[in-house]
């Protein structure tokens, strides 16, 4: 069961927003959507998608802050890296007991010294309980 919101950040095309919408549209959860490409969000702020009528919902900072964290249930990282990186951080200092975390592209196929093998370093150094995924481009779905 949610008990909070949910977070999702690099809303980019909204691929994986949707996915999450349509899973919690009769959970009464809401789903804060960051995108950190001012180009992106506005051009999301013409969605219908974004009319107030679904659960999902566009913020209008491009990232959310430890409070957010702090709030959220489930954080969903994918957002450009320098802003991915700080997130990891903060989700790491301010998400509450039992809140979930995933993590997008955190190694696997990327080279060695790439940012997305740094991201997983990161993951690591700050030792989140968790699991890094097999999947093609890797992501860690983590506790707190």
């Amino acid at each position: 069961m949610v008990h909070g919101p949910i977070i999702e950040t690099g809303t980019g095309g909204g691929f994986t927003t949707r996915r999450i919408a349509k899973a919690i549209e009769t959970t009464n959860s809401l789903l804060i959507c960051y995108e950190s490409d001012q180009h992106i969000r506005e051009a999301l702020s013409t969605l219908d998608f974004f009319d107030g009528s679904g659960p999902a919902v566009l913020a209008d900072d491009p990232t959310p802050t430890g409070i957010q964290f702090a709030e959220a249930s489930l954080t969903v990282l994918d957002s450009d890296i320098p802003f991915r990186e700080r997130e990891i951080d903060l989700w790491a200092e301010s998400a509450r007991y039992g809140s979930l975390l995933l993590v997008h592209d955190t190694g696997n196929s990327h080279p060695v010294g790439s940012v997305w093998m740094e991201l997983r370093h990161r993951i690591q150094d700050l030792v989140i309980k968790g699991a890094f995924l097999n999947n093609p481009r890797g992501a860690f779905l983590g506790v707190r």
